[in-house]
This record gives C-alpha cells, sequence and structure tokens, in this order.
C-alpha cells in the first residue's frame, strides 16, 4: 500500500512539474527584414517572467533603440496558466546591410536568463503597401552657396526637404545635424514652406537656412542632416470609422564636400585676421577743449566676417601732451546672427598743454573673400585745438571779470 502511494506521489510531482512553463526572454520577431530609415518595431517578450530591474539593451551599431512601451498578457489554456510581459521598442537602422543583437543576460524574478542574439537584413525602406521606395516618396538636400572658400569666409548652408504631397506629411520633426568641428555655425533659421514639380509630381516642405565659416584650410565634408517625417500610407477601420496608418521614417540628406583655401601669404603687417566685408570710422569730439577738458577718441569697425575669432582694433598713437584713460571697448552682433557685428573703443583723452594736434589717421587690413585679396581701410586724420586752461580771472570771452 506504501508502495502505491509513494508512486502516485511521485506520478503528481511529475505532472506539477511538468505544468510549470519555463521562464523564457526572446525577441519577437528572432529575424526577418528591417528598412533602411524606418522606423519600426521589435518586442522583447519575458516569457512566464518578469524583468526584476532596468533592461539595458547591448550596443548596436548603425541602429536606434527608443523608449520602448510595455504591455502584459495573462492566459489559461488546458489549466495551464502562462503570462507574457512585452517590451516594443522602436528600432531605427541608418544604414544597409546585416545587423546583429548579440546575446545578452537580463536579471528578472526567475533569475539570469539569457536572450539569443537575432539577426535582421537592412534594405530600401517601402512606403505602406505601395511598394515604392522611401526615396521616391521624400528626399533632403544640404548644400553650399559655393564649393570652394577661403579660410575664415562666411557662406551659406541650405537644406530642402520635399515629399509627395499624396502621401499627406503629417508632422515634421526637428532638424538633426552636428556641425563638424571644423565649421564655426549660426543657428537655423525657422524653416519656410516650400513647393515644388519633380516627376510631374507636386511636393511640398521645407528649406533651411544658416552660415558658417570654416577656421583652416583643407577639404571638408559636411555632415548629412538627418530629420524624421510621419506619412499617410493608407487606411485602416475602426469600427464605424476610418483611421490614417501613418509611419515613421528618417530622410538623410546629401553631404557636400567643401574645399578650403589657405589665406594668400604674405599677409600684411596691419592685418589682424579679418575676414569678411568691414568699414572702419574715426570720430573726435570735441575739436576744440582746453587744458584738462576731456576729449573723446572713438575708433568703431563694423561689417560681416569672422567674428567669432575675437577681432579686434589696431591700437593708436597720441601725442605724450595728453593722459590717456584706458579705453572702453563696445561688442555688438545683431540679433540671432555670429557674423554681423561691430566693435568700438572710446579712449578719453586729457590734455596738458595748449596746442594743435592731430589724431590719426589709423590703418587696418583685411581680407576681402569675394576679391580674393586683402583691402587696406584708413581714417582721415582729425585736427584738435587745445586753448589754454581757463582761470578765474580770465573767462572765456577775454573780458574781465567785474568784482
Amino acid at each position: 500500500m506504501n508502495g502505491r502511494k509513494s508512486v502516485l506521489a511521485a506520478l503528481i510531482f511529475l505532472v506539477s512539474a511538468a505544468a510549470v512553463p519555463a521562464a523564457n526572454v526572446y525577441w519577437d520577431p528572432p529575424g526577418g527584414s528591417l528598412g533602411v530609415g524606418q522606423r519600426s518595431s521589435l518586442d522583447l517578450v519575458f516569457e512566464d517572467c518578469q524583468p526584476s530591474g532596468a533592461v539595458d539593451l547591448p550596443s548596436v551599431p548603425d541602429v536606434s533603440f527608443g523608449r520602448p512601451s510595455q504591455s502584459s498578457q495573462t492566459s489559461i489554456i488546458n489549466f495551464k496558466m502562462s503570462r507574457r510581459t512585452v517590451f516594443s521598442y522602436p528600432v531605427l537602422p541608418i544604414r544597409k546591410g546585416r545587423i546583429t543583437i548579440p546575446s545578452f543576460t537580463v536579471d528578472t524574478d526567475e533569475g539570469k536568463l539569457n536572450v539569443k542574439s537575432a539577426t535582421y537584413d537592412v534594405g530600401d525602406a517601402t512606403v505602406g503597401r505601395s511598394n515604392l521606395s522611401i526615396e521616391s516618396i521624400a528626399g533632403s538636400k544640404l548644400t553650399t552657396d559655393a564649393q570652394t572658400v577661403w579660410a575664415g569666409q562666411v557662406f551659406s548652408l541650405k537644406y530642402d526637404l520635399l515629399i509627395v504631397r499624396r502621401f499627406n506629411p503629417t508632422s515634421v520633426g526637428d532638424l538633426v545635424w552636428s556641425a563638424p568641428s571644423e565649421l564655426v555655425t549660426e543657428p537655423w533659421e525657422k524653416p519656410q514652406n516650400i513647393s515644388a514639380i519633380v516627376d510631374g509630381e507636386t511636393r511640398v516642405g521645407f528649406e533651411y537656412h544658416t552660415r558658417a565659416y570654416a577656421r583652416d584650410s583643407g577639404t571638408l565634408t559636411i555632415p548629412a542632416a538627418n530629420q524624421l517625417i510621419n506619412l499617410e500610407v493608407g487606411t485602416s477601420a475602426f469600427g464605424l470609422f476610418q483611421r490614417p496608418d501613418i509611419q515613421q521614417y528618417q530622410i538623410s540628406s546629401t553631404a557636400p564636400t567643401l574645399t578650403v583655401r589657405p589665406l594668400p601669404s604674405p599677409a600684411p603687417a596691419d592685418f589682424m585676421n579679418a575676414v569678411g566685408e568691414f568699414k572702419l570710422e574715426s570720430k573726435v569730439v570735441p575739436q576744440a577743449a582746453a587744458v584738462g577738458e576731456p576729449v573723446t577718441w572713438t575708433l568703431t569697425l563694423e561689417g560681416t566676417g569672422n567674428w567669432p575669432e575675437n577681432l579686434a582694433l589696431p591700437s593708436r598713437e597720441v601725442s605724450k601732451d595728453f593722459q590717456a584713460i584706458r579705453p572702453q571697448v563696445n561688442r555688438k552682433t545683431k540679433g540671432g546672427t555670429l557674423f554681423d557685428g561691430s566693435i568700438s573703443e572710446d579712449i578719453v583723452l586729457v590734455p596738458t598743454k595748449a596746442g594743435t594736434y592731430t589724431l590719426g589717421p589709423v590703418g587696418y587690413s583685411y581680407f576681402d573673400p569675394k576679391e580674393g585679396r586683402y583691402k587696406s581701410l584708413t581714417t582721415d586724420p582729425v585736427t584738435v585745438i587745445i586753448r589754454p586752461a581757463l582761470t578765474s580771472a580770465t573767462p572765456a570771452t577775454g573780458t574781465p571779470v567785474v568784482s
């Protein structure tokens, strides 16, 4: 009798053990195809277990993983209960070819579990069920207004995005572009709406502008810009209503090449690294004063050029008959720009002797990239007349003081 009970208990144990599902974590689908620049979804499935901490995915070159959404399911089939927790990751491949998510270990409430590797082939993205490539529906270009520039020369960058209008581009993400370290760049201006006819179809989109200059000579490839777009690729039924099917794609622009020429050598002795278009102004107020009365000499340089290189004004020479107070420097740029600006210096001169003095001229050389040569600016000399100091016995009119 005891033997029969032992056998029965063993059978019950085996049946119970068989009914306990094995915990598992895996990718769904475990392989297949993805579209380059097309946002898809990959599920990380926790079967009969739960993650016990943060899930750290391994790094995969040329693929970005977004923040996952999470869902849970519980089912009972033939008295067998199973539970699933699904992390749905948005994935965006940016290169064609084969990618592999390496195997990794994840902490769960059933202990550490291994996730097998998964391999996918990344090919051309197609738009909805049209079988059309995304390149035939949308495209972007990054262009410069010149293919060859001088070091320090300000040039324009333009980015155009055009999308076939019948795909009703519902929204467009921010322009994503990383300026190379060789460039000094202004922020992109607000986009303008544009349209064009391409291959007989109307395309709509946006145009962006900015300016930049390269500090050093050489050949520079300007990185492509990226932008996410949402396209309406069809409709699906939702009860009595229909709703549009939206797919998201990343559009990458062209990457132009720029040749940067070094400035001609030798440069003038008074060249202070200014490249662009400038004008120099000198002003003296007042031009007649008495000994001990201050005279302000203002020198101003303004124009369009490579102001972020900390452009400065030349030094000035004055007679030893003046006491000079340290100049006040004022730098300005137009709102939202880096390359349209001015610098001015006010030197306060206090004369110690009467006489006639000349302030200036002042010379300044800069490089004009449009003409490809150095130019010199020279201010006109200003004559200043200094009278003897006034005394209490001798007023300015020369009339004796009446007591």
